[in-house]
């Protein structure tokens, strides 16, 4: 189920069997990220998380990938591009951006749930 990308001048679009599964605009991510699973279908992600904390993600082996990852790269000025989890086979996650939390945790798996690293919380409590 890789389905393809599609950018737009504001937004990514993960399209699967002409359907758009996924619609992330660039004004709205805080923090990008992958994560791998132990799965023999798609199993590594990249991960958009908006500033309210919700997130969404786009399987790394959907066509167009490189695309999005030399778009994200200019866009933000960051090395998205040398994806960090090229290599895992098991549970991971990782940060690419920004910069201030790059190879932090991302992800921990809880119960067979996927859930913002504590850490992490962190960025998206209130500021008082």
């Amino acid at each position: 189920m890789s389905g393809e990308i599609k950018l737009e001048l504001e937004k990514i679009i993960w399209v699967y069997e002409n359907e758009n599964i996924v619609e992330i605009y660039f004004d709205e991510i805080f923090i990008i990220g992958e994560y791998t699973i132990d799965s023999i279908f798609d199993d590594w992600f990249i991960v958009f998380v908006s500033r309210d904390g919700s997130w969404e993600k786009i399987s790394m082996f959907a066509e167009n990938i490189d695309l999005l990852l030399n778009a994200l790269s200019d866009k933000y000025n960051i090395e998205v591009g040398q994806t960090q989890l090229a290599n895992s086979t098991k549970w991971n996650s990782i940060i690419s951006f920004p910069n201030s939390i790059r190879g932090k945790k991302l992800f921990n798996l809880v119960k067979n749930k996927i859930e913002l690293d504590e850490d992490i919380k962190e960025y998206f409590l209130p500021k008082r």
